[in-house]
């Protein structure tokens, strides 16, 4: 192709004409609904993060305590402590109840079968064996005999009577059928014939009938609806409508996207607005006239307040109850040993021999006992030992 001599551009397409002001109609139609929609998406999201969740959440709470501590433990200490029991209970009562059962069962069934074999055995199929082995099989053999003798006679005696009937009756079957059937040619050829000519008139007179509606449809009918009403739908389709709703529907979405873009522009903008003429200073006045102070407050006051506290109450208090529960622990420890000394002591003396440790308290082997001596050949006796412990 030469430089010197472009071709001209095309010619702009039909579609370029519908393209620009239906992108500007419906710019001008979506830009609000846009704006609206996402102020209000902005909103409901502002309302859900401060407003619904801790609502929410702070309705929430006694609800889940309500069920945690008034039906989840009270139905897990019932389960645990009353139906698991009466359950373990019940279900050892029904097994036993059960093997009783089937043992009991078990012996009356073996029983009752122990006599009906019997029964069974001796007075039902012993008998029934003996008379069919008897009386059965040598009276069956005999009727059937019999009866196939009385067979084959009759079968010789009909079967001759039928082939003298057979001879008879088949030279007048074909003679009749001979004669029917020469008649039935006849008639049938007629019938055919007649029928060939009605067909040949009804489809001559259904031409002559039907060749106007013919005709009709044709050449008028035909046309009509092809070059009136198809064509013209079909032209109109194919160059109005469907490049007007290809438009209309990339128009929706561009527009939208545009839309979009300008909103959030806006949104940037009313934010700025917000945080610099509202969120600043008032997260300023709270950082300055409540957060600070109260940190100064925690720090000067709480903690110092809170250190006295621990050093000078709690701790002391701990230690004197720690120290009392220690020497309590250590007191009955003494009197129980007291009371185990005097009551073997006591039953040395009446019974003789090591008292029992009804304490539930374990004998230490090699123990001495109050009163008691250790004797081991060689040695001189051990003096006596108290066990008391010096105050």
């Amino acid at each position: 192709m030469s430089t010197e001599n472009p071709a001209p551009p095309p010619p702009a397409a039909p579609h370029a004409l519908i393209r620009i002001p239906v992108r500007i109609v419906v710019l001008v139609l979506v830009l609000p609904v846009r704006l609206a929609w996402d102020a209000l998406r902005t909103a409901t999201r502002f309302l859900d993060r401060t407003v619904l969740r801790p609502l929410g959440r702070a309705l929430a709470w006694p609800f889940v305590m309500l069920w945690r501590y008034v039906v989840v433990v009270p139905a897990v200490w019932l389960y645990g402590a009353v139906l698991v029991p009466l359950g373990r209970g019940i279900g050892w009562l029904l097994t036993r109840t059960g093997q009783g059962l089937a043992w009991l069962l078990t012996g009356l069934g073996r029983a009752l079968a122990w006599p009906l074999v019997m029964l069974w055995r001796y007075g039902i199929a012993t008998p029934a064996v003996w008379l069919y082995g008897a009386v059965l099989v040598p009276l069956g053999r005999g009727i059937g005999w019999v009866l196939t003798r009385t067979g084959q006679g009759l079968a010789w005696v009909f079967g001759g009577l039928g082939r003298g009937l057979a001879r008879v009756f088949g030279g007048v079957w074909r003679g009749l059928s001979w004669f029917l059937g020469g008649i039935w040619n006849g008639v049938s050829w007629g019938l055919v014939r007649l029928g060939r000519g009605i067909a040949v008139l009804a489809r001559w007179t259904g031409t002559v009938l039907a060749w106007p509606f013919v005709a009709l449809g044709r050449w008028v009918l035909v046309p009509f609806v092809t070059y009136g009403i198809a064509r013209p739908a079909a032209w109109l389709w194919r160059r109005v409508l469907a490049p007007l709703g290809r438009e209309l529907a990339d128009a929706l979405g561009i527009c939208w996207r545009a839309a979009g873009f300008v909103s959030r522009a806006f949104g940037r903008a009313v934010g700025w607005v917000l945080r610099t003429l509202l969120v600043r200073p008032l997260t300023w006045a709270y950082r300055h006239l409540v957060a600070l102070p109260l940190a100064w407050a925690y720090r000067t006051i709480c903690t110092p307040v809170g250190h006295w506290i621990r050093d000078a109450v709690w701790t002391p208090a701990r230690t004197a109850l720690r120290q009392a529960g220690r020497a309590t622990g250590t007191a009955l420890a003494q009197a129980r040993d007291t009371v185990r000394r005097a009551r073997q002591d006591a039953w040395r003396a009446l019974v003789g021999g090591a008292g029992p440790d009804r304490g539930g308290e374990p004998q230490v082997a090699g123990a001495r006992t109050l009163g008691s001596t250790t004797n081991v050949p060689g040695a001189a006796p051990a003096p006596e030992i108290s066990l008391h412990k010096q105050g």
